[in-house]
C-alpha cells in the first residue's frame, strides 16, 4: 500500500513556504504518453503506485484547499525511453498502469507548483522492487530525491533528464545511497522510534504523526542547482548536514538532535500550520491588513518585528507573494530580549527561525492556554540581518564602459520606527566571517539612504555623525558601488553557510564625535543560510536586455505610463522579485519607483507609473531588475 500523509503543512525542499508558507494553487493536469524501440528486457505489464509527498501531500486535481498541481511523469530504461505521466489525488497518490512494454529500472518525478513557481522530487524503482503480481510501489520525497542525486552525483532532475540510467540505477547502488543516507539520520531515526535501516525509497507509514510521516516533518531538504550542494536541516534545533552531490564519496556525518525531544514534533507541526495560514494571505492581493483571519494568527497587542508594529508590518508584507524562501525552520529558545514578551500564561513558546531572502529572520511564537499557536514578530527595536547578493551593472549604466560583475553581503540595518524615545539609531558595528577585525560601519546619513543605514569607508573609529566618510567601492558606480560589503573570491571561499553576523546598534547621545558617551540600544545576531557566489559561478543568473517603452527620459517631461519587459535569466530555479527605476533630479535626488507584484515569479514584463520629473543636462534615468535564487540569493542587473 502507499504511504498516508497527514495533510499538516510541512516543510518543502527547495523554495520552501515562499511568503513563509505559499498559498495552494488550484489546476491539475493528467494524460499519457509511450513508444517502444527496443529496452532492457522482457517485461510484464506492471502497475506502479505511490504517494508524493514533502511531510504534506503533493496533490493535484481539484482538492478543496487547493492543489499544488501535482504530476507525476514515470520514464523507463528503453531506448528511446518511454514515458507515462498521471496527475496526483487530494493525498498525494498516483497510479500508473503500465503495458508490457516498459522496462525497469524506471524513474519518477513529480512536478508541483508552490506561488507560481515549479519544483521536482525524483525517486526509482527496480526490477527487484515489482513483485509476481507486477505491482511494485515508489513514493516520491526530498528524502528518495536526494538518494537519487547520490547515486548519481548530480542533482536528480537532471538524472532523469539525462534517460539512460539502466546502469546506474541498480539494486545495489540505490542501496548504498540508501543507507548512506539513513547513517546521516541515524540519531532522529533513533529519536523518532523509527529503524535506522528503514526503506526510504518503498516503506508505507501511516499519517499519525510519528515514524517516517514525523520525519519528514521535522526535516527540510534544501537543494541549491548552482552549486549542487544538498543541506539536511533538522528543524527541531536548526541543526544541518551538508551533501556535495558532485562528490564520489557521499557524507555519512549524522545530523545532531542536541537538545530537542521527540515531543516537539506537535509543536513544530502548530507553528508551521500557522505560517502556512500566514503565507496563504501573502500569496493573494485581496487581503488586507485589517482582516480579522489574518489578525487573529498574532498577539496584536505585544507585535513587533525589526522596530514595526504589527500594522506597519502587515502594510509593508501583504501584496507582494513572498517575503522570503522557507528552507530551513527550526525550534529554538526564545532569546533573552524577547523573554518579556511572551505572556506568563504560555504553555509553550519558540523562537522560529527561517531562512529570508539568503539570510534569517526569526518570529516569537507561543502557544496560548486556550491552545492557540500567535505570532510576536521578532521584537527587536530595528531591523538587522544578512544576505547575499551579486550585481551586474551593464555598459553605460553608472557610466561603465563594460559590464561589471561583483558579490558580496548585503548588512540590511533599519530603523523602522521602534528605537526608545529620546534615542535614535545612529550607527552599527557588524562583525563576523569575513569581515575586518574590527567589524564594519554602518551610519545613519541624514535621510539620504531612507531609513536604511550605509556602509562606511572606514572603522568603527571613523564615526561622526551624517558626515562620516561613506564607502565608495572600487571607483565604480551604481550597485557595485552601494551600501553592500563586496567581496573578492577568496574572502567568498572562506564562508559557509551558518556563519553569525552580529549586528551592535548604538546611539551617539547627541555627540557624534564623541564616541565615549554612545549608548549601546540593542545586540542581535543573524545566520547567513548560504554564500554568495563566486565570480567563476554567475552565469546565467542576471537578466538581460532591459528596455522601457516609452522610454523613462521621453516619460519624465509629463509623466506617464511605460512598460519594461526584460530576459530571465537562464540558471535554474530563478524568480523576479523586484523592478527598480530611478530619475535623477541634480543635487543627489531622484525619483525612485520600486515594484514587486508580478503576474507570476516567471514574468518578463510590468507596467510601471513614470513620475513627473525635470532631469539635468548629462543625466539619464536607470533601471534594475532584481532576481532571487531558491536559496535567496538576490541577483541585481543594473541598466
Amino acid at each position: 500500500m502507499p504511504m498516508q500523509i497527514a495533510k499538516i503543512p510541512g516543510l518543502e525542499p527547495t523554495f520552501v513556504l515562499a511568503a513563509f508558507c505559499a498559498a495552494l494553487l488550484a489546476g491539475c493536469g493528467s494524460g499519457s504518453s509511450s513508444s517502444s524501440s527496443g529496452g532492457t528486457g522482457a517485461a510484464a505489464a506492471t502497475t506502479i503506485t505511490g504517494t508524493a509527498a514533502t511531510g504534506n501531500p503533493i496533490t493535484g486535481g481539484t482538492c478543496t484547499g487547493g492543489s499544488l498541481n501535482g504530476v507525476v511523469t514515470l520514464r523507463d530504461s528503453s531506448i528511446p525511453a518511454q514515458t507515462a505521466t498521471t496527475a496526483t489525488d487530494c493525498n498525494g497518490n498516483y497510479t500508473f498502469n503500465l503495458n508490457s512494454g516498459f522496462h525497469p529500472p524506471f524513474m519518477v518525478e513529480i512536478s508541483y507548483q508552490i506561488a507560481g513557481v515549479t519544483y521536482q522530487l525524483n525517486s526509482a524503482g527496480t526490477a527487484a522492487d515489482i513483485n509476481s503480481s507486477g505491482q511494485g510501489t515508489i513514493d516520491i520525497t526530498p528524502l528518495t530525491s536526494l538518494v537519487i542525486a547520490n547515486v548519481g552525483h548530480d542533482l536528480a532532475t537532471n538524472i532523469f533528464n539525462n534517460a539512460n540510467y539502466s546502469t546506474l540505477l541498480t539494486p545495489a547502488a540505490l542501496a548504498a545511497g540508501e543507507a548512506a543516507l539513513e547513517a546521516q539520520l541515524a540519531p532522529l531515526l533513533t529519536q523518532l522510534g523509527v529503524s535506522t535501516t528503514v526503506d526510504l525509497l518503498h516503506s508505507s507509514f501511516q499519517a499519525n504523526g510519528t515514524g517516517i510521516d514525523a520525519l519528514l516533518n521535522v526535516l527540510s531538504v534544501n537543494v541549491d542547482p548552482l552549486t549542487k550542494i544538498a543541506t539536511i536541516t533538522n528543524a527541531l534545533n536548526g541543526a544541518s548536514v551538508a551533501n556535495n552531490l558532485a562528490a564520489t564519496t557521499p557524507n555519512t556525518t549524522p545530523i545532531s538532535t542536541a537538545g530537542t525531544t521527540a515531543g516537539a514534533v506537535t509543536d513544530l507541526q502548530g507553528v508551521t500550520a500557522v505560517l502556512a495560514a500566514f503565507g496563504n494571505f501573502l500569496a493573494t492581493n485581496t487581503t488586507t491588513a485589517s482582516n480579522p483571519q489574518l489578525l487573529a494568527l498574532f498577539d496584536q497587542t505585544g507585535f513587533r518585528d525589526s522596530g514595526q508594529t504589527l500594522s506597519a508590518f502587515l502594510q509593508q508584507v501583504l501584496g507582494k507573494g513572498k517575503v522570503g524562501a522557507n528552507r530551513s525552520l527550526s525550534l529554538g529558545p526564545v532569546p533573552a530580549y524577547a523573554t518579556a514578551a511572551v505572556p506568563s500564561t504560555a504553555t509553550a513558546s519558540y523562537d522560529v527561525v527561517f531562512g529570508a531572502n539568503g539570510g534569517t529572520h526569526d518570529f516569537v511564537m507561543y502557544k496560548s492556554s486556550s491552545g492557540t499557536w500567535l505570532i510576536l514578530g521578532d521584537q527587536r527595536i530595528a531591523g538587522a540581518e544578512v544576505h547575499p547578493d551579486s550585481a551586474e551593472e551593464m555598459p553605460n549604466a553608472a557610466g561603465n564602459a563594460s559590464a561589471i560583475t561583483c558579490s558580496g553581503l548585503e548588512f540590511d540595518v533599519k530603523d523602522n520606527g521602534g528605537i526608545p524615545t529620546g534615542k535614535s539609531l545612529s550607527y552599527a558595528i557588524i562583525t563576523g566571517p569575513g569581515l575586518p577585525t574590527a567589524g564594519l560601519l554602518y551610519f545613519a546619513n541624514g535621510g539620504v539612504n531612507g531609513n536604511g543605514l550605509q556602509l562606511a569607508a572606514g572603522g568603527p573609529t571613523t564615526y561622526v555623525g551624517t558626515t562620516t566618510p561613506q564607502f565608495i567601492g572600487n571607483g565604480q558606480g551604481g550597485e557595485c558601488n552601494s551600501s553592500m560589503y563586496w567581496m573578492t573570491d577568496s574572502v567568498i571561499g572562506t564562508l559557509a553557510p551558518g556563519g553569525v553576523y552580529t549586528f551592535t546598534l548604538y546611539y551617539d547621545n547627541g555627540t557624534p564625535t564623541n564616541l565615549a558617551d554612545d549608548v549601546q540600544l540593542a545586540q542581535y545576531t543573524s545566520t547567513l543560510k548560504v554564500a554568495p557566489l563566486l565570480s567563476t559561478q554567475l552565469t546565467g543568473v542576471f537578466a538581460t536586455n532591459a528596455v522601457a517603452t516609452p522610454s523613462l527620459a521621453s516619460l519624465a517631461p509629463t509623466g506617464g505610463t511605460t512598460t519594461i519587459t526584460w530576459t530571465a535569466p537562464t540558471a535554474p530555479g530563478m524568480s523576479i522579485s523586484e523592478v527598480n527605476f530611478y530619475l535623477p533630479t541634480g543635487a543627489n535626488a531622484s525619483n525612485n519607483v520600486n515594484i514587486q507584484r508580478f503576474a507570476s515569479p516567471a514574468a518578463t514584463s510590468v507596467q510601471a507609473t513614470v513620475p513627473q520629473a525635470v532631469i539635468p543636462s548629462g543625466n539619464a534615468p536607470g533601471m534594475s531588475i532584481w532576481y532571487t535564487d531558491s536559496q535567496g540569493r538576490n541577483f541585481i542587473s543594473q541598466f
